[in-house]
């Protein structure tokens, strides 16, 4: 698997995903943005690497600003994290020009997102947003390369 550039990636996305939807009217350009963040969601959680849970556990959904806090919350397997975030998100009021920021805190969070877990080698945030970029981002027509 290729090393991603992860700023290079959130730039080029974030790039995409504003032009995309500059075009829409301004609720279908909210239902597109909350999905492509539900699928980016989804995408990092199961990316990050296990071994307590608790890294898994702490990613978090904001909108406006990230989220600044740790949680105690362990999920080895991502499916309460990516539930309850994904539950999140639908419940947000997005306005046009909004960010809706996936953020983790965990102390150790940088060193995995720049591959010192064999189980990530090339991180975490980046191949997530490359494999929304190929996948559901394309769906609603957007670039998907």
């Amino acid at each position: 698997m290729p090393r991603y550039n992860m700023d290079r990636e959130l730039q080029k996305f974030q790039s995409q995903l504003v032009k995309f939807t500059a075009n829409l009217p301004e609720r279908a350009g909210e239902l597109a943005t909350k999905k492509v963040a539900m699928d980016v969601l989804a995408a990092v959680v199961m990316e990050t690497p296990v071994d307590t849970g608790r890294a898994r556990g702490n990613w978090q959904a904001s909108v406006s600003s990230p989220v600044d806090s740790t949680t105690d919350k362990v999920d080895k397997d991502g499916e309460t994290t990516t539930y309850s975030e994904t539950i999140k998100i639908d419940g947000m009021s997005v306005p046009q020009g909004q960010t809706i920021w996936i953020t983790n805190n965990v102390p150790y969070i940088e060193m995995l997102e720049d591959g010192h877990s064999p189980k990530a080698p090339d991180g975490i945030v980046a191949p997530a947003i490359h494999s929304v970029r190929r996948g559901s981002f394309g769906t609603f027509g957007g670039p998907n390369a």
